[in-house]
């Protein structure tokens, strides 16, 4: 029995050609995750999809189908695009392409879902970039189950000290670093 999804609000992460008119899209949802769907006569001049399945537009969509791939029945822009443009353009690129190389398809990350839009909104009005996109890159890291302790010393829970130095060892964490 197909799988019938509506009123995700997603956004496109990355698009490719798909037969003579239609794209294939890796979308990124609120409550599915990473999903692939086909927009089918999305390319042509008559696309009911004109100018909507592009990177970094807030959407509404609905699809359906079994398997890996399903099929994009409706696409409703529920606000304006995030105007992105050079560097920051680049960063949104980043991130994407972090979300399509290391999600699995089908897996709920809500709070990632909501830290993108955060840094989307952040590049938008190009404040922080560089902590925007580390704080990013540490909910990933989290999501995935691969977050770094950075509140306790490895191997004896104490607290990290912000006036003492440590060193990380990516096998360990961070401990107290000895003196010279």
């Amino acid at each position: 029995m197909p799988q019938k999804i509506e009123g995700q609000l997603a956004y496109v992460l990355h698009s490719r050609p798909y037969r003579n008119t239609s794209l294939i899209l890796e979308m990124f949802t609120h409550d599915m995750g990473r999903q692939t769907v086909v927009a089918r006569s999305a390319r042509g001049l008559k696309s009911r999809y004109q100018g909507q399945l592009q990177l970094f537009v807030p959407l509404l969509i609905s699809y359906s189908g079994r398997g890996e791939m399903k099929n994009l029945s409706t696409v409703e822009l529920i606000r304006r695009p995030f105007d992105l443009v050079g560097r920051e353009m680049m960063c949104g690129f980043y991130l994407n392409e972090l979300l399509v190389r290391l999600l699995q398809k089908g897996d709920e990350h809500k709070s990632l879902f909501s830290q993108y839009e955060k840094t989307l909104c952040a590049l938008e009005e190009v404040n922080q970039v560089e902590l925007r996109l580390r704080l990013f890159e540490m909910t990933v890291l989290s999501e995935l189950g691969y977050a770094l302790n950075c509140a306790q010393v490895a191997g004896t829970g104490e607290d990290i000290e912000f006036d003492q130095w440590y060193q990380f060892f990516p096998d360990q964490g961070f401990v107290k670093a000895v003196s010279i």
